[in-house]
């Protein structure tokens, strides 16, 4: 399932189960919430890694002939890739 198909169903039906309870407050504040939940996220303009899920900022880690990506939070990593911008990618993807 794609998450753009997954936030509109949840919308549809959110839409038809608020409007039937009048609660229209709480349906603009559902729909905003999943708007939010689907943006991805930007990646820092001189790594070019996007933030971790938890906040926190990546870093690039060259590690013998590899590469991994690493939070400086809370100290998630990527996989090993052979190349920078496979690596960036993978944890781009990886939060999209």
């Amino acid at each position: 399932m794609k998450r753009e198909y997954a936030a509109d169903t949840l919308k549809w039906n959110l839409t038809d189960l608020l409007t039937k309870e009048k609660d229209r407050a709480t349906l603009d504040f559902l729909c905003e919430c999943v708007d939010f939940l689907l943006k991805q996220p930007k990646p820092d303009a001189e790594t070019g890694l996007a933030p971790c899920g938890c906040g926190g900022n990546a870093e690039l880690c060259p590690v013998n002939d590899y590469y991994t990506a690493r939070c400086e939070r809370c100290r998630t990593t990527s996989d090993y890739y052979k190349t920078a911008g496979e690596t960036i990618d993978a944890w781009n993807k990886a939060l999209g």
